[in-house]
């Protein structure tokens, strides 16, 4: 599949639209599988889209960590691992 300017553009839109969703203005997440259905089919989109999120869920942790003290994180990483044993056996 090939993309032309625009496609290009919008492409680059929408990640702009996670980052600002990531960051402070959560209703633009809803924003971007539209933008990206305009560009290519919805499959690929979907596809396209979830790689994109992965990748900015991981720097939003690896920046969180660097500004949050340890004892906090600590507890918050049990936390989150407790939910997802008792998610897994129930």
């Amino acid at each position: 599949m090939e993309f032309g300017t625009g496609a290009i553009i919008a492409i680059c839109f929408s990640a702009l639209l996670i980052g600002f969703s990531r960051t402070a203005i959560p209703g633009f997440g809803t924003l971007v599988p539209i933008v990206l259905a305009l560009v290519m089919p919805v499959k690929e989109s979907t596809g396209f889209l979830l790689p994109i999120l992965v990748v900015a869920g991981e720097l939003a942790g690896i920046l969180l960590v660097k500004k949050i003290p340890q004892k906090a994180f600590n507890t918050i990483a049990q936390a989150l691992a407790a939910l997802a044993g008792i998610k897994l056996f129930f």
